[in-house]
């Protein structure tokens, strides 16, 4: 993970000033984690992972990068921890496209006192104890149906399914000339109580329920 990271930020900013990072980020795997995604969100691209593979960072640890971050950058409503250091939870619903990559990007990681924990092949019924929600491809053909069951909570769902934010997910994953980008919902991350930072929003594609 070290070395695809290193690797995939050399393509982003360019050998002369990877140099000047390499020194900071090998430090420990802390640093590594927490510096390279936010590095992605300012200059609005993500390394430069084609659908080929070209920079040996893989698609889903390239999103399961993002799904970290944007822990960072909402803000959840006070009810939706039980306590202080209530960790987040990720879930995926569906099949699992991520592997180990998202418990590889959290571990040992913690934002405001909080850790994380990941849930894969969660039940239906289970959903709405979930902080970050990714829905899976596989989930396509209920897709409308799962994102109603949610309505009413603070639960970040993010998706990857041709206008999943159209349809009232709040963030979706989509590719430009082989980058990945997101679109974000604002109506429906209004209608779940999430506040999302003005620097994530200024990075997104800002779209609304199909309907309007």
């Amino acid at each position: 993970m070290r070395a695809t990271l290193l690797k995939a930020i050399s393509v982003l900013v360019g050998q002369s000033q990877l140099g000047e990072r390499r020194s900071r980020l090998s430090r420990n795997l802390f640093r590594l984690r927490i510096a390279a995604v936010p590095v992605l969100l300012t200059v609005i691209v993500v390394p430069n992972v084609t659908k080929a593979q070209s920079s040996g960072l893989t698609e889903y640890q390239v999103k399961a990068a993002f799904l970290y971050n944007f822990a960072k950058f909402v803000e959840w409503p006070p009810d939706a921890f039980p306590n202080n250091t209530t960790p987040f939870t990720i879930c995926v619903l569906g099949d699992n496209p991520f592997g180990s990559s998202l418990n590889e990007i959290v571990q040992g990681q913690t934002i405001n006192a909080r850790g994380f924990v990941i849930r894969t092949n969660i039940q239906k019924q289970d959903v709405k104890a979930c902080h970050i929600l990714f829905i899976s491809d596989s989930e396509k053909k209920q897709l409308l149906e799962d994102l109603k069951s949610l309505r009413g909570t603070s639960v970040l769902t993010v998706g990857e399914t041709p206008d999943f934010a159209e349809q009232g997910g709040q963030i979706q994953f989509f590719w430009v000339n082989g980058k990945i980008r997101f679109a974000v919902n604002t109506d429906a991350a209004e209608r779940a109580h999430l506040k999302m930072s003005s620097k994530l929003l200024a990075l997104a594609k800002i779209v609304h329920d199909e309907k309007q």
